[in-house]
């Protein structure tokens, strides 16, 4: 997706029209601060069109893992955290996929590469996106994902607990 930084500059959270949500991932919740600004709309309401680009891409990312994710999902499943994978959100007529999801932390969890040294002011918008919905993102870089303690470290780092 191309991004446009007069976009980013242009952006507040503040707006007076309500956020409007699409997302895939069932019982999607939000807390009540944010339900009086937040409007979630059902995943079906999205054309068929866009569902499928939707399903095509989340199965793409997860059958193609970096090795990276595959590490880091090795953990959580290790310390039998619940989450999904490439789990979609659709904010303000913008598409994301979250590398993992932890429904019930409300955290979404970034396993970032090389190529996010260059688009900083962009993975700092889309984080600010999430916030406006209640999910705060945690980003690890390739080289973390692979510490046994990592969890541990996510925890003590974020003050939030995973487990």
């Amino acid at each position: 997706m191309k991004y446009h930084n007069k976009n980013i500059k242009n952006y507040s959270h503040k707006q007076k029209k309500k956020i409007s949500v699409f997302t895939v991932i069932e019982g999607f919740k939000l807390s009540k601060n944010t339900k009086k600004r937040v409007q979630i709309f059902p995943y079906e309401a999205l054309s068929e069109s866009h569902r499928e680009w939707i399903l095509e891409n989340a199965i793409r990312m997860i059958e193609h893992p970096t090795e990276a994710e595959i590490a880091f999902e090795q953990t959580l499943v290790h310390c039998k955290i619940d989450y999904e994978k490439q789990a979609f959100f659709r904010i303000n007529e913008r598409n994301y996929f979250l590398d993992f999801y932890l429904p019930k932390s409300r955290i979404a969890i970034e396993i970032d590469g090389s190529i996010h040294h260059a688009q900083k002011e962009y993975d700092k918008f889309r984080d600010g996106e999430f916030v406006s919905i209640g999910i705060k993102t945690i980003r690890i870089h390739n080289s973390q994902a692979y510490k046994t303690d990592i969890i541990s470290i996510i925890e003590s780092k974020n003050r939030v607990k995973l487990r």
